[in-house]
């Protein structure tokens, strides 16, 4: 299963569990996103597959998740006043039809649908009529959707008082809310802009770049127009518009509790360049030393292939026990079989000297041009770290020390390490230090907040206090239980491979900073490698004969 169709089944599984819990009239809607499905591959009657890149199916699904959840929210806030089953079922409709105008009919031979960009609107409004009246639904109904789908449209100002209830008119926010948000908030939005530039360009050339300056639209000349106005096109145009809409989005903070909006750490750093520049990051040692100019790329690609050649099968681990530690030491110094690491296989080529090998090693635990700038508390603090590292491997608890040092040294509240359950999609929470408790192995998911994007993208983000909840005023009573703090993650990678996250949160005083990002990069690797000798220690094997020798 490829991993799209992942992703879509995650996505409906999310809002049919929803629906089945609260409101189980509706049931879990499986006929309805058959039907959708089959819409946006192409196996209605009266339409083409989709073919756009951006407004796919999985934007309708995303967009429909994010509504739900604010409508969650919604009714976690007034029990007393929960959005009724009817209006769900209309949020339901909108969130997953709101984009179909871009899907081509039958007939229509001529580009993808991205010429569609500036009436999709319309478009949608009658794929939904033809959809739900052939359902036989209420009139009421259909022209609720059309009215919902209508709010999405993102010329002008829509009318929010053109609904029979306040009900109707909040779930019209909801989802109109949602389409600025879910897409905004994609793990992989920064990327995707590529495919929303496509749309864009049919659009100007079916229609007429002259023609949409008159009309007042904004013409993009290049991608990286694009690109570089992303930040101002959020500031001015989606935080405006989410406040006109009544900042329905805040009320996915209710949703995820806490006081964390995962959507909006997403969107923050999906911006926030400033976090990525001149920053410290874990690098392989093939890569740095190449960065040092050590070693060129051709030589480094001939030894990982020696390396692979050399070692095939993975070696079983061997029993590691205290009382053998000296007969251990021998074994691993003599084995012949032992596997060959890169720096192994650049020495018997001849492509470095040992001290130059030292250098990159050490760069990769401790980058140059970081060390240079540490004051003496915080090489102290690395040292301790160092220190402690070789204590803790058979006491929890002295690793927990480690993670209250970071907490004290970076003034913040919490240290998380979250572990990556890849199968289930999932960050798990395997250890924590601090004041703010969270239930252990609680699930995450992997592409939601900032841990989500860290992992998602291999790469160290910080979000600065205030960055969350923006500048502008909200008219009503915000639904917000309390404001978040900075935040901090670092990827954790051991032997080359992502394996989960570090989360800072909380700072007590100012902001994370891209000095405290580097600080932790490096403290990351340090921890990581004790990582890898725990699970060594608690392999299978390894508690097997445990076991016996107690029985002994």
């Amino acid at each position: 299963m490829d991993n799209s169709l992942q992703l879509q089944q995650r996505t409906i599984a999310f809002i049919s569990d929803f629906l089945t819990e609260e409101y189980e009239s509706l049931g879990s809607q499986e006929q309805l996103f058959k039907e959708v499905s089959a819409l946006f591959k192409g196996f209605w009657p009266d339409y083409q597959a989709c073919q756009v890149g951006y407004h796919t199916y999985q934007h309708a699904l995303d967009v429909t998740l994010a509504a739900v959840r604010m409508a969650a929210g919604w009714n976690k806030l007034n029990p007393n006043a929960r959005i009724s089953p009817e209006n769900m079922e209309a949020l339901l409709y909108s969130g997953l039809f709101h984009d179909s105008g871009y899907i081509k009919d039958k007939e229509d031979n001529e580009g993808t649908g991205g010429k569609y960009t500036f009436n999709h609107t319309d478009r949608s409004q009658k794929v939904a009529h033809r959809f739900l009246t052939r359902l036989k639904k209420p009139e009421e109904l259909i022209n609720l959707v059309e009215r919902i789908i209508e709010i999405t449209d993102f010329g002008g100002e829509p009318d929010l008082a053109a609904f029979a209830s306040a009900e109707q008119g909040v779930i019209a926010r909801m989802v109109a809310s949602a389409d600025l948000v879910a897409q905004m908030a994609d793990i992989d939005y920064m990327n995707r802009l590529h495919d929303l530039h496509n749309e864009f360009l049919e659009a100007y050339d079916f229609i007429g770049r002259d023609e949409l300056k008159k009309q007042g639209i904004h013409i993009y000349e290049s991608f990286e127009e694009i690109l570089n106005e992303t930040v101002s096109f959020y500031e001015n145009i989606i935080l405006p518009r989410l406040e006109y809409l009544g900042r329905m989005d805040q009320y996915l903070i209710t949703f995820f509790g806490e006081g964390r909006n995962p959507y909006l750490e997403n969107i923050i750093a999906n911006l926030s360049a400033q976090m990525q520049a001149g920053q410290v990051k874990w690098q392989k040692l093939g890569e740095i030393l190449q960065e040092l100019g050590l070693v060129s790329e051709e030589v480094i690609h001939e030894a990982l292939i020696r390396q692979q050649n050399q070692n095939g099968e993975t070696q079983p681990l061997r029993e590691a026990t205290g009382d053998q530690l000296r007969e251990r030491l021998f074994q691993w110094a003599a084995a012949p079989n032992k596997s060959k690491q890169l720096g192994d296989v650049l020495m018997e080529m001849d492509a470095v000297d040992p001290s130059t090998l030292r250098h990159g090693i050490l760069a990769q635990l401790l980058p140059p041009k970081l060390l240079g700038k540490l004051s003496r508390n915080e090489l102290i603090f690395l040292v301790n770290t160092c220190l402690l590292v070789q204590n803790s491997q058979n006491d929890p608890w002295v690793f927990n020390q480690i993670l209250e040092m970071i907490n004290e040294q970076m003034e913040c509240k919490t240290c998380s390490l979250f572990l990556a359950d890849r199968d289930a999609h999932s960050l798990i929470l395997a250890l924590q230090a601090g004041i703010i408790v969270r239930k252990l192995k609680q699930k995450f998911d992997i592409d939601k907040g900032l841990i989500g994007w860290v992992f998602s993208h291999g790469r160290t983000a910080y979000l600065a206090k205030g960055m969350l909840i923006d500048q502008y005023e909200v008219e009503q009573a915000a639904p917000i239980s309390e404001e978040v703090g900075s935040l901090l993650a670092i990827p954790v990678y051991i032997n080359g491979e992502l394996v989960g996250v570090m989360e800072l949160a909380e700072k007590t005083s100012g902001a994370f900073s891209s000095r405290d990002a580097d600080i932790m990069t490096v403290v990351t690797n340090i921890l990581a490698s004790l990582l890898l000798l725990i699970s060594q220690s608690m392999s299978p094997h390894h508690h097997h004969d445990a076991g016996v020798r107690k029985g002994k």
